[in-house]
């Protein structure tokens, strides 16, 4: 962690700092602040201003700043409440009851706990124009501390952005003198699961999730803000001017990225249960600690490890764009686009965007150039593509509504069943000349920026 501060800090002197305030300068608002834009619409959106206010985010929206505003109507938001109503009431009596935090379809029933959840998910502390919403995740945290997920979808041959996959732009690029509003369809989906809650609850990750839970894995991804970490405890004084103090972020996050598998994946294999799969791990990892699944020497707990990083990957992010590749915006990369992180397990798995693929963007794991690996038997599990969400939502209508942010990281699909294969690793995935990329030295400059 102190590594962390300190190339950062060390950044942040190399800014000069000065008293002298140059008016000149100085802002005037001269139209409509992101405030203004709301007030003067207050008949469709007066719901989002109720909500905005009381979560203490309105106010903030009438001052100077570059704030990126995702905008739902009231039709939007009343179907929003209905919807999270109706679950919380249709599973209340369950086994499985569903908390929404929703009890009531009414605005003026909103719990000023939830208004406050909705509303800061709906802002970010940056300007964020569509041109730059990338497949995966916005470059900016929302008021949540949240990243926001990016697919995209057709619909009646239109093209839209969707956020989270749940909320489609319907209207990008508004501008205003403080920000920009993007009009969405619908709420921007709130949810409050972590990487296990999200695994557990997909309908599709039923055996990963089984075993998740026999290894008692998720115990190990439940982690968010670290409660002892103090910023103040880590400050460099600037080089030239000591007199000004540079302190590490207010936060330091936990966060988690799982590769997994659907079950549709597992059963072109021939696995279909959790029995299935300890089989399998036990033919690939080895029966030591047979039967004790939560003993990280065990084989299934090895095989759920290796599926997760400690670290948050948006699919933008996996592999730096450009990384070793030679690649700037004047001329098309002409080398794979590579990168190495640290399982949970313990051993690497490598990431890679190989320029002879069709477009130079699809991302693989553990990915060889050789035709066939050295052991024959892995060639299923070798070169395991990372399916982009808009490509995922896709291939089965299963899949559509899936949403791959967790509270505390994301959820990536994979196409192959994962494995580390040691000798595989050094005699063809790794027989190379390592080089890794600067952001990817600790896992707080992935996480906590």
């Amino acid at each position: 962690m102190r590594r962390f501060i300190y190339i950062l800090a060390l950044a942040l002197s190399m800014v000069a700092c000065t008293d002298d305030i140059d008016k000149s300068n100085r802002f005037t608002f001269t139209g409509e602040t992101l405030a203004d834009y709301l007030l003067n619409r207050s008949d469709s959106y007066s719901h989002f201003i109720t909500m905005l206010k009381q979560a203490e985010v309105f106010s903030l929206l009438q001052t100077y700043g570059q704030y990126t505003l995702f905008l739902p109507d009231n039709a939007a938001i009343e179907r929003f409440l209905h919807e999270q109503d109706s679950i919380y009431w249709t599973t209340k009596d369950t086994e499985a009851p569903v908390w929404t935090g929703v009890t009531s379809p009414l605005i003026e029933e909103l719990s000023d706990s939830m208004a406050n959840v909705i509303a800061r998910n709906h802002v970010l502390d940056a300007k964020c124009r569509t041109a730059e919403m990338g497949e995966g995740a916005l470059n900016a945290r929302n008021f949540n501390r949240r990243l926001l997920g990016v697919n995209y979808v057709v619909r009646d041959e239109r093209f839209y952005i969707m956020l989270n996959n749940s909320a489609a732009i319907i209207g990008g690029d508004n501008e205003v003198e403080n920000g920009i509003v993007h009009l969405v369809d619908r709420v921007v989906d709130p949810s409050t699961k972590d990487v296990p809650q999200l695994i557990q609850a997909t309908p599709f990750f039923k055996i990963f999730a089984s075993a998740m839970n026999l290894t008692c894995f998720a115990d190990s991804l439940k982690k968010d803000l670290d409660p002892t970490y103090d910023h103040t405890q880590y400050k460099v004084h600037d080089y030239l001017l000591p007199q000004y103090v540079y302190y590490a972020p207010e936060t330091r996050f936990f966060k988690y990225t799982g590769f997994v598998e659907p079950d549709e994946v597992f059963k072109e294999h021939g696995i279909y249960d959790i029995d299935d799969l300890i089989s399998f791990a036990e033919k690939w990892y080895g029966i030591e600690a047979k039967g004790d699944y939560k003993n990280p020497k065990n084989a299934l707990y090895k095989f759920v490890a290796y599926h997760f990083v400690e670290r948050e990957l948006s699919y933008n992010k996996i592999v730096p764009y450009g990384v070793h590749s030679g690649f700037d915006e004047y001329m098309p990369t002409i080398y794979d686009r590579y990168d190495y992180f640290e399982t949970m397990m313990g051993p690497m798995m490598k990431v890679t965007k190989p320029y002879s693929t069709p477009d130079g963007l699809d991302t693989y794991i553990n990915y060889s150039k050789r035709k066939l690996p050295y052991n024959i038997e892995l060639r299923n599990h070798i070169s395991v593509r990372v399916i982009p969400l808009t490509e995922f939502v896709k291939v089965n209508e299963r899949y559509a509504l899936f949403d791959q942010m967790a509270s505390n990281g994301i959820v990536h699909p994979i196409d192959k069943i994962l494995l580390y294969n040691e000798d595989e690793m050094v005699g063809n995935i790794l027989d190379e000349r390592i080089r890794i990329d600067f952001l990817s030295l600790i896992p707080e400059l992935s996480s906590n920026t």
